[in-house]
């Protein structure tokens, strides 16, 4: 078994990819980069930070777009160094387009200023903001279209087809402000979908994603993080300026407050690191020994200032020294830069403002009571599954279901090699017992259909190869497993489910188990609901289930779906044109796209409609520009497989040769993939689907399961399965938060570790006509325990690169220099004669 395996599990785990497209991805990348890499530029970041913050914090009418198993209507991304692609849940296309290009109202700018769209390639819109930065989705002009119609039914007018406009520019310099120095995360949870929705334990209109939240299995997504080298413990009056993270302005806030003691007539040391800001204090010769006299106002004690080297390695000896020559010790522990074990008199913790913390929206929710209800349990019940128990044998057979799609894959390939390791390999043993780390899959990645390949002989080999050390490592349950786990991964594949999620009995045990919960709590809503709505909630459980396993059915098993033998080599073609499109457009060589030129396995695996659509799957679709000569290219890949084709099909080629172009043409204007089925397709397949699973359906729920088939075939649905179209009856109204809240939600972004004085200073302030006084919210802080609080309003002096004497002799500046020392002052009770703090905003 390749331990590539794992690898892509991990990469589709966080992405959202199947197994087969992250394995692609791995195959193609390799790890130089980590499986799931962040942006590779600031452009790039602030452009797909700003596209994730408009769609959970939408400007407009539109609200943000719900769904199971997607993040506000993503369903996975593909991140790579070189860019991104985005797939947005099916049938989301036009809605999420809708969202993300930029509209206008009467008032104000929605979906992302600046963003424009083109045509990437047959299956990709590209979506570009300022600068060079580029997005794939994947979606066509078709999906344009229909996000038109929905922007003009909310009253908005698009702006995507004409040139940004001033109102645009400034819109989008309003939008990176609030993203802010949250970007980072907002790109990462956007390049992580999947993990974003499992992890975020946040409002999204409230609060951002953090990019450490959002690391995963760090040592396999990303480099591992240098630790700081930190040194003893200072001597007292020492303090210490942090940041939970960069681009906080902490190293810009602990010279503004060094200029603000001196200024006061304080000796001051700090300690920094060497960058822009630390050189631009100096005169024009460079400091020959640690220690230099910055550039500090004539009528104030200089102030000293000393590189603590690129990791903090001097501090220890610089502090020992600073204490000889100052009263006060300024330590700058910017990231990466992080001393946080210095043992400071005064910890200041410098944060960004959050509009959000400062203000507060309040719900109208107009809906009838049974559909508020109804969203409630349907919020509910997934944390009910998760509680559930499971048993050891359960657990055992669901990792070897993850294990043996896996070896399914690798099998197709090589049909006369059994062994699902290598046995005299202890490391190769160790490697796939670890069963804990196979997780539980992706629910896209499904075994071929039972008749297309010998599941049933695999699966005997599998278990067989297995039981000696499954016996020896499980010896209380491996006879249950053993004897169980075969029919179950059957069964399970009947219903196209994969390794994750719950089959038919599963499902009715489930939400039986949580009727009876309600039931025993005798919760009024649950209780006001009645018996009739309570059994139609349980059936959208399962109308739900039959739509989520029909499109998997739909979608795994194209290539046996029943076609006439010409539109089966059609779509064969379809599918192994991907690859000769992908590599012309990447200007290499497209001859190993193309079947081999003589009999054999491989021959006949390139012609195989499984095999092609496997191969379109892991595929995705091809990274062409709209300027890109398909026509020529269909041409050209006609031409190289003629001989072959001819051999094989030798009276249906003439066929083929005429219509294929003009077919991949249509289907790929369309918008759909090789085998994908059409909208009519799909209606035919539903009682086929039904029939599929319908013994096992009768089993499980008796006779009601054909009843609620019957009726999920007709497209009938119920209220409790249409919740989301209740959405436009719930207003929401934004308003200025009270100071008390204000505090809460300050303190509730921060870790700070309790019995150490500290004071909060809140940089990049943007105060509004209705935000609470500071002064207010500092009262309120100091009930929480805060030992000073300061707001600092966002200052273009203080954002320039070089922090030079025309920024701090700034009055403005100077301003902000005094309010920290009288923070600090008040904090610490020094004895300087500084009046208290004032908040002038």
């Amino acid at each position: 078994m390749a331990k590539a395996d794992r690898n892509a599990s991990a990469r589709a785990a966080v992405t959202g990819e199947n197994y087969a497209q992250a394995l692609r991805w791995i195959r193609e990348h390799g790890l130089t980069d980590g499986l799931a890499p962040d942006a590779a530029g600031p452009e790039q970041e602030a452009l797909e930070a700003a596209l994730l913050y408009v769609l959970a914090r939408p400007r407009g009418p539109l609200a943000p777009l719900a769904g199971a198993g997607s993040l506000f209507g993503i369903a996975k991304s593909s991140p790579s160094t070189d860019g991104l692609a985005l797939w947005p849940s099916p049938g989301a296309e036009g809605e999420l387009l809708a969202r993300l290009l930029p509209a206008r109202s009467q008032v104000a700018v929605s979906g992302t200023p600046g963003v424009r769209w083109s045509v990437d390639s047959a299956k990709y819109l590209a979506l570009t903001g300022p600068g060079t930065a580029r997005v794939r989705i994947a979606a066509a002009r078709n999906d344009v279209r229909r996000a038109a119609e929905i922007v003009a039914g909310a009253g908005l007018v698009p702006l995507w087809n004409g040139p940004v406009s001033p109102d645009e520019e400034a819109s989008w310099v309003r939008l990176r402000a609030g993203v802010g120095d949250d970007g980072p995360g907002w790109s990462r949870a956007l390049r992580r979908p999947a993990l974003a929705r499992e992890v975020m334990a946040v409002r999204w209109d409230s609060s951002a994603p953090r990019a450490e939240d959002l690391a995963g299995a760090g040592r396999a997504l990303a480099p591992r993080p240098h630790g700081p080298v930190t040194g003893p413990h200072p001597e007292p009056r020492v303090i210490l300026v942090s940041a939970e993270r960069g681009g906080l302005g902490c190293t810009t806030m602990s010279v503004s407050l060094a200029f603000g003691l001196v200024r006061a007539g304080l000796r001051v040391a700090l300690l920094t690191h060497a960058d822009g800001t630390t050189s631009s204090l100096q005169d024009a010769e460079p400091a020959t020994t640690a220690w230099f006299e910055a550039l500090s106002p004539a009528d104030a004690p200089p102030l000293l200032v000393a590189d603590t080297g690129r990791f903090g390695e001097d501090t220890g000896q610089l502090l020992s020294e600073a204490r000889e020559r100052a009263e006060v010790v300024i330590v700058d522990s910017a990231p990466p830069h992080r001393l946080d074990e210095v043992d400071a008199d005064l910890t200041i913790v410098v944060d960004r403002h959050r509009p959000a913390d400062w203000s507060r929206t309040d719900v109208t929710d107009r809906r009838p009571s049974h559909i508020r209800t109804f969203e409630w349990l349907d919020t509910l019940l997934p944390s009910h599954r998760s509680a559930a128990e499971q048993t050891e044998v359960n657990t055992v057979m669901a990792r070897l279901d993850s294990a043996f799609l896996a070896y399914v894959l690798e099998r197709i390939d090589e049909p006369d090699d059994p062994d699902v390791y290598d046995a005299e390999d202890a490391e190769d043993i160790e490697f796939f017992w670890d069963l804990d780390a196979w997780g539980s899959g992706h629910t896209e990645d499904l075994l071929p259909a039972e008749e297309t390949v010998p599941l049933g002989q695999w699966r005997a080999d599998f278990i067989g190869f297995l039981d000696a050390e499954g016996q020896r490592r499980y010896p209380k349950t491996w006879a249950a497993v053993r004897a169980g786990w075969a029919e179950r991964n059957r069964r399970r594949n009947q219903q196209r489910l994969g390794t994750a999620g719950d089959d038919l009995a599963d499902l009715l045990a489930c939400l039986e188990a949580f009727a009876a919960a309600r039931d025993a709590e005798a919760d009024p809503r649950w209780v006001a609901l009645g018996a009739d709505q309570q059994r139609a909630w349980r059936a959208a459980q399962l109308i739900r289930w039959l739509d989520e396993r029909f499109d998997a059915y739909v979608r795994a098993d194209a290539a046996h779906h029943k076609r006439t033998e010409l539109n089966t080599v059609l779509a064969v073609l379809d599918a192994r044109f991907l690859s000769y499109v992908t590599d012309r457009a990447g200007g290499q060589d497209p001859a190993q796209s193309l079947p081999p030129a003589s009999d054999g396995r491989e021959a006949d695996q390139w012609w195989e409609p499984a095999a092609a659509a496997r191969h379109a799957d892991a595929m995705g679709l091809p990274w062409t520009r709209e300027d890109s000569p398909l026509e020529l290219w269909r041409a050209e890949f006609l031409d190289a497989v003629q001989t072959e084709g001819q051999h094989r099909f030798p009276a249906l080629w003439p066929q083929v040769r005429t219509r294929w172009a003009e077919h991949n043409g249509t289907r790929t204007a369309a918008g759909l993939a090789p085998f994908q089925a059409t909208a009519a397709e799909r209606e035919q397949m539903r009682p086929l689907f039904v029939h599929q699973v319908g013994a096992i359906g009768a089993d499980a729920w008796g006779p009601s399961f054909a009843e609620h088939a019957a009726r999920w075939v007709s497209g009938h649905r119920s209220d409790a399965e249409r919740v989301e179209e209740f959405a436009e009856l719930i207003e929401r109204r934004q308003r200025p938060a009270a100071a008390a809240e204000v505090a809460d939600s300050l303190l509730g972004a921060l870790r700070r570790t309790p019995g150490t004085p500290w004071v909060l200073l809140t940089n990049y302030y943007r105060p509004t006509g209705t935000s609470p006084d500071p002064g207010a919210v500092g009262d309120e802080l100091a009930r929480r325990g805060v030992d000073g609080f300061c707001a600092v309003r966002q200052l273009r002096p203080l954002e320039k690169e070089l922090f030079e004497p025309i920024s701090w002799n700034d009055s403005r500046s100077r301003q902000v220099q005094a309010d920290l020392a009288a923070a600090v002052q008040d904090a610490l009770a020094l004895a300087v004669p500084l009046g208290r703090l004032s908040h002038r905003h």
